[in-house]
């Protein structure tokens, strides 16, 4: 049995996941996005959403990025709400889940990759 190339490992392990860095207008990594896709291709499709400077949140969505992306927003903002407004530091954090959410939910048919692009911010696929 030949030996796998790193090409052929790498492929095998990240085959149903999927990555994004998430950057402002000032160039600054505001969130990484995680997509993990079901074995069967039927189930649910995870997305771990990590705004830069508050806990990592995940949400769901069957078999579609943005409601999966829109899901963990969702608890971004909800989860999260009474503790970011009693600190400072993430009045910055909240206002940025709120502008996602805002741009995840106009209803212009596109995908969340191009209404995140659409607003202005720079998407990068990492994986």
């Amino acid at each position: 049995m030949a030996k796998k190339s790193i090409y052929d490992q790498h492929a095998a392990a990240f085959a149903r996941v999927g990555a994004y860095v998430l950057i402002n207008r000032g160039l600054e990594k505001v969130a990484t996005i995680h997509f993990k896709h079901p074995a069967d291709g039927a189930g649910r499709l995870y997305c771990y959403l990590h705004i830069t400077g508050i806990p990592m949140v995940r949400g769901y969505g069957y078999d579609k990025k943005t409601s999966a992306l829109l899901a963990a927003v969702k608890k971004a903002i909800m989860v999260k709400l009474a503790s970011w407004q009693k600190r400072e530091d993430y009045v910055q954090q909240f206002q940025f889940a709120a502008q996602l959410y805002d741009i995840l939910t106009e209803d212009d048919g596109l995908s969340f990759e191009d209404a995140i692009r659409k607003a202005g911010f720079t998407l990068i696929q990492a994986l």
